[in-house]
């Protein structure tokens, strides 16, 4: 099933709430939880998963980590070909992000996969995303050889909530 979303479609499966039922749960809200951050250009190789999209659903926060639960929606050539149930950290620290995938919907999207990248400053925009995994569902050759996405100028940019006076200046 599709569900639309400030302006965004997203599938609902077993695995991956709907955008929305996170965004009006009662779980509270957070640095990260019910935040949405989508990777405007997403391109390595032949394969085109920009506009994927990254929606933080509950977060713990603790001295030095923030622990995070959540959901990645795989695009491919701008589609909705899968969703993945992410958990993970953030280091308060370091700003590093670090995610893993605990459940997919679709074989077509890696079922073993890590995500990593470095919040900005003004915590608009994840800095060098990247995913680090096996390519294990052919057709979609989703890593390189090496297993490394091509994060390095990758980012993922807050795009729900959004505060009249933020800016998403990336420094």
């Amino acid at each position: 099933m599709l569900v639309q979303c400030e302006g965004h479609v997203y599938a609902k499966s077993a695995v991956c709430p709907s955008a929305k039922d996170i965004l009006v749960s009662d779980t509270p809200s957070g640095q990260f939880a019910k935040t949405m951050w989508q990777i405007p250009d997403a391109k390595h190789h032949q394969v085109d998963a920009s506009n994927s999209m990254l929606l933080f659903s509950e977060e713990k926060v603790g001295a030095e980590k923030i622990s995070l639960e959540g959901y990645f929606w795989w695009r491919r050539d701008n589609v909705i070909i899968g969703c993945a149930q992410l958990k993970g950290h953030h280091d308060i620290t370091t700003r590093k992000l670090s995610l893993k995938t605990a459940k997919i919907s679709s074989d077509s999207i890696p079922s073993k996969a890590r995500f990593s990248a470095t919040l900005s400053d003004n915590g608009m925009t994840f800095l060098k995303f990247s995913i680090q995994g096996k390519d294990i569902n052919q057709p979609y050759n989703w890593f390189s050889g090496a297993g490394v996405s091509s994060g390095l100028d990758w980012k993922a940019i807050k795009v729900y909530p959004l505060q009249e006076d933020e800016s998403t200046n990336t420094q």
